[in-house]
């Protein structure tokens, strides 16, 4: 067909290469370089019309169009092995036919593949030699009946209107004609190492990507590698060759290049998966190559290189734009025409010397950082796989996947602008799935579930990431300083691997928190660091809208598990919720302290522990409250105690024990979990309180030190640094420090109302649909709540249980806290007059229902500080085994913090819990209670406050809330107490917490126009 003149056999000898460059010298296909300065080195130049890939004359050849899919070019093989047969018909008459047999990996590696290319070009031998293993032994392992991929180049004319590129994965051959560049013709790489193995990948059971792969060596000797993919130009070689930052080297990091634009992957028995470089050498962009970008690339390409279509210049070395050094005061452009800098257009624009995509072919192994075990024929262990892409606005600098399924989304829907090494209009947005748009052999969804199925087989799956460099401030500077740099990212990826490093969860996945890398010797501004993290929900929507215009051309041919995702992150994205600063942050407060201590005695303040710098008193209940004890001289009506003519209430049943109580029930240690005979008592009461419970399996109650003191054991039992806190945004201040201060956690808000004054059960929805499946959730329910005094209806309790029980059946793991701090006190119509402990009890083995309770409220024995938590779940064979294991572990909680708790005080309790007149007496104590509550409900009625203050709904508890009309809560609280004698809580911006609980009723009235008045003064 192709009728040459003769056929050359290549055997990748020294003695060939000398050969046949002298050929290419005499015709001028390669020009010698500077020996002496470019050892080895020589220069081509491809034809005009011929410096990129040209995707849209690439095709896939299969006999079905649908399985070439709608994101490739498709032909039927017919018409290919056709349309090319009569181009290639007679094209090599005087020329030679070159045959080069070939293998991508190493020689005899499962993970290889051996192809024999035919072409007519001395170009293609010498780039083949070099990016591909060739010679004698890849014959040997081929044999008389091996299986090998039939590769067929000719240059023909190289007429863009002659020109096809050819795959035909179901023969196992690629066809190639009418071109002379790199990517349309080195048929190893783009065409069998991506095209045709990614088909025979899928099905063989392994991967073939288009991802660098990089191992990072820690100073202790371990090496851990990742696995990345960017289109072209998004500085994916430079990342394979990065040099430790200066502000890094004292670390004592190695980095070792494994490859830089191809991985073939396969699981190992241990459910591992492991990746091979197939490729020998690195086929480059030269542009933006210099001593800061890539310094291993320059040392590499020093000797034994091949340039192609960059500047050459008169004493015959090379220069291209972004290079090392300024250009040479004269040379030869890419296109062979005489070249001098500054040098412009009949347009104005200037005249490059380079070719944008300009390149240089170097063997692998001339790399300083060339791993040891580029020719494993095992591969590396992938730790991680990142993806990546140029975005200017929409993309943060790094963020994790919630898991293997959400990461797989996460490369389907990868996007980038497109480059000059990508046929068509440069800086266009161009969506490119997994950088495999152009390189996938088949249908692009067949692709995504080949990832999906991947996974499935894995023990130990990679983390996913995703990177963007190119993030830029409004005036397109660019936000992260550079290539150089990118070391301190895969840092803290490697350390997410290993659960080291700390992150905050948004909707599209978890991005570092403020501290976690380490940016040691690099000087970005703290407002630089914020824009580089931030997700903007409205253009994440708007992206999502572009990534299903894209899904939308796959049809039936699609994973649904894409599409659920993308509809995850939507309603993610549409969530109502708010982040509260990640735990690990140092408070403004905290700071403050911290400044005072660092002042006085700065070796004092390097010995505070992390949690210690972390600590702080808050501005809140507690202080607001100590000050208005000083202050107050006429209503204190801030802390959350009961009062009755100036004192505090009390029971007949509790007060008369205080006297009667002898040695043994006051002096011994307490057991870690309380009195045995306090907990029947407390655990009868929850039954006669919850009839829900009857019949459900919970567990004995556990005396702890207070309700803050259970919150706390919760904590420690169950909440990691990271993990999601789901509250509403009307919540208790000690929230905040118990699970984000100190247990490190990202507390998540959801409006507590919804438009109709109701509790907003869509919110709880809306927060927990936006959490990944598999993902765990420490939900906490707070009724009555503080501080608004707002209790659910019993219509309310069952959609809220509805929702908890669907989120659980979703996949989803859920501790639910409900925390009653001040059960009982309920005033309205239709509430639910139990806690939603009684309902959630053994509802799903995906949810734990814990109840944190105490005496200090309900029995008004404020000062005992006696909490309870009670648990309630799912065992597969014995309850009573679960809640033994909990019970021990919550002692553990118990005994390293406070040993166990007050004796004296639980003695009373037990005591007064089996008096026959106590139920009598609470009720008494909580209709005066009551009787206030409805007072304070007749009075904020009145018009007369209509201009002041916008009532909270309220029916339960000691409280109630307004939000000031116009006036900042905390100017307004201290006006408040220091003119009128009068104290409240400041909760926010506008908000005031005011505890009727605390006022006599025929002092109530008074008390609102005092309010009223000091707001009149403020306006």
């Amino acid at each position: 067909m192709c009728q040459p003149e003769r056929i050359v056999w290549i055997d990748g000898s020294q003695q060939e290469r000398e050969r046949l460059e002298r050929e290419a010298f005499a015709t001028g296909e390669l020009i010698q370089l500077d020996q002496e300065k470019l050892p080895g080195c020589v220069y081509h130049r491809t034809a005009v019309n011929d410096v990129a890939r040209t995707e849209n004359l690439t095709y896939i050849c299969t006999n079905r169009r649908d399985d070439a899919g709608p994101t490739n070019n498709w032909m039927s093989p017919e018409d290919g092995y056709r349309r090319a047969g009569e181009i290639f018909a007679g094209s090599m008459k005087g020329r030679t036919m070159y045959v080069i047999p070939f293998s991508m990996g190493p020689v005899g590696s499962p993970f290889s593949k051996i192809g024999v290319e035919l072409t007519d070009s001395i170009y293609v031998v010498r780039n083949m030699c070099i990016v591909t293993r060739v010679g004698p032994k890849v014959l040997e392992c081929l044999g008389t009946d091996g299986e090998f991929t039939k590769c067929l180049h000719g240059k023909a004319e190289r007429d863009l209107n002659r020109r096809l590129i050819l795959h035909f994965p179901e023969d196992n051959a690629i066809w190639s004609v009418g071109s002379g560049y790199g990517g349309n013709v080195l048929l190893g790489k783009k065409c069998l190492a991506l095209r045709i193995a990614s088909y025979l990948g899928r099905q063989e059971g392994w991967m073939a990507e288009h991802m660098l792969i990089l191992g990072i060596e820690s100073p202790a000797g371990r090496t851990e590698y990742v696995a990345a993919a960017f289109p072209s130009a998004c500085g994916k070689t430079n990342l394979a060759m990065m040099v430790p930052p200066e502000g890094l080297r004292v670390k004592g990091y190695r980095i070792w290049t494994v490859g830089d634009d191809i991985a073939w992957m396969r699981v190992d028995e241990e459910g591992r998966l492991r990746a091979i470089n197939p490729e020998s050498g690195y086929f480059g962009v030269a542009p933006g190559t210099n001593s800061e970008s890539n310094p291993n690339m320059l040392k590499t390409i020093e000797k034994n290189t091949i340039y192609t279509n960059v500047l050459l210049s008169k004493d015959n070395t090379v220069w291209w734009e972004g290079g090392e050094g300024p250009p040479p005061d004269e040379g030869y452009d890419w296109q062979g025409r005489p070249w001098k800098p500054g040098m412009k257009d009949e347009n104005g624009k200037p005249v490059l010397g380079a070719n944008p995509n300009s390149r240089f072919t170097t063997p692998v192994t001339q790399c300083p950082s060339c791993s040891p075990l580029v020719d494993d024929p095992r591969g590396v262990p992938i730790s991680a796989i990142i993806f990546g892409g140029r975005r200017a606005q929409l993309a943060p600098l790094v963020f994790e996947s919630y898991d293997w399924r959400h990461g797989v989304f996460v490369g389907a829907t990868m996007a980038s602008e497109r480059t000059a090494a990508q046929y068509g209009k440069h800086g266009e947005v161009r969506r490119d799935p997994m950088a495999m748009l152009p390189f996938c052999g088949y249908h692009l969804g067949d692709y995504f579930q080949h990832w999906f199925d991947m996974g499935e087989r894995m023990a130990h799956p990679p983390k996913i990431f995703h990177v963007n460099w190119f993030r830029a401030d409004e005036d397109g500077k660019f936000l992260w300083p550079g290539f150089g740099e990118n070391l301190r990212v895969i840092e803290w990826i490697l350390d997410r691997c290993r659960g080291e490093a700390e992150a905050v969860e948004t909707p599209i996945g978890y991005v570092p928190a403020s501290d976690s890398l380490d940016l040691t010797g690099l000087d970005v501004p703290r407002e630089s660091l914020d824009k580089l993290f931030v997700v903007e929900r409205a253009d994440w929507l708007e992206e999502a809208d572009r990534i299903d215009a894209f899904f939308q051309q796959f049809g039936d041919r699609f994973p649904a598990a894409l599409r659920e995702e993308l509809e995850g992150l939507r309603r993610r994205l549409k969530t109502p919720f708010r982040l509260l600063a990640p735990g690990n942050e140092v408070r403004p407060l905290a700071a403050e302290l911290n400044e005072v201590i660092r002042r006085e005695n700065p070796h004092l303040y390097e010995m505070l522990s992390d949690l210690g710098k972390r600590l702080f008193f808050p501005k809140g209940i507690v202080a607001q409250g100590a000050e208005a004890r000083e202050k107050a001289t006429r209503y204190n009506a801030t802390l959350g105690i009961a009062r009755e003519g100036g004192e505090p209430m009390s029971l007949p049943s509790v007060m008369r024990f205080f006297n009667e109580l002898n040695p043994a029930d006051v002096l011994p240690y307490a057991p870690a979990t309380g009195r045995t005979d306090l907990r029947k008592k407390w655990r009868e009461d929850l039954l006669r309180k919850n009839p829900g419970l009857e019949g459900k399996s919970f567990s004995n109650p556990i005396v702890t030190c207070g309700l803050t003191h259970a919150l706390s054991i919760v904590g420690d039992l169950f909440v990691e640094r990271g993990d999601v806190v789901l509250l509403p945004d009307k919540f208790w201040e000690n929230y905040e420090l118990i699970f984000g201060v100190r247990r490190r956690a990202q507390l998540a808000l959801y409006p507590l109302f919804n438009a109709k004054g109701g509790f907003n059960v869509e919110g709880i929805r809306a927060a927990l649909d936006a959490r990944p499946e598999g993902s765990k959730t420490i939900v906490i329910l707070n009724f009555p709540n503080n501080p608004t005094g707002y209790s659910i209806t019993s219509a309310e309790m069952n959609e809220i249980v509805a929702t908890l029980r669907e989120a659980a059946d979703d996949g989803r793991n859920l501790i639910v806290v409900a925390d009653d701090a001040y059960f009982g006190l309920f005033y309205g119509e239709g509430l639910a007059t139990e806690s939603i402990f009684a309902r959630l009890a053994g509802c799903h083995p995906r949810l734990l229902a814990v109840k944190a309770d105490a005496a200090t409220k309900e029995d008004f024995v404020w000062g005992f500080r006696s909490g309870m938590l009670t648990f309630a779940a799912q065992a597969a064979t014995s309850d009573e085994a679960l809640y033994q294991a909990l019970e021990k572990k919550t002692a553990g909680a118990i005994r390293s913090v406070v040993s166990n708790c007050s004796h004296p005080a639980q003695s009373i309790l037990a005591k007064a819990l089996s008096s026959e007149s106590i139920n009598a007496e609470r009720q008494e104590k909580n209709e005066i209670i009551e009787a206030r509550a409805k007072k304070v409900q007749q009075i904020i009625a009145s018009p007369k406050f209509a201009d002041v203050w916008e009532p909270y709904p309220f029916n339960s508890g000691y409280f109630m809330c307004v939000k000031l009309n116009g006036i900042d809560a905390e100017t307004y609280r201290k006006h408040l107490l220091d003119k009128h004698g009068v104290g409240v809580i400041a909760n926010g911006d506008r908000d005031i917490r005011i505890a009727f609980s605390g006022v006599d009723e025929d002092k109530l009235e008074d008390l609102f126009d005092i309010l009223a008045a000091a707001a009149g003064e403020l306006r």
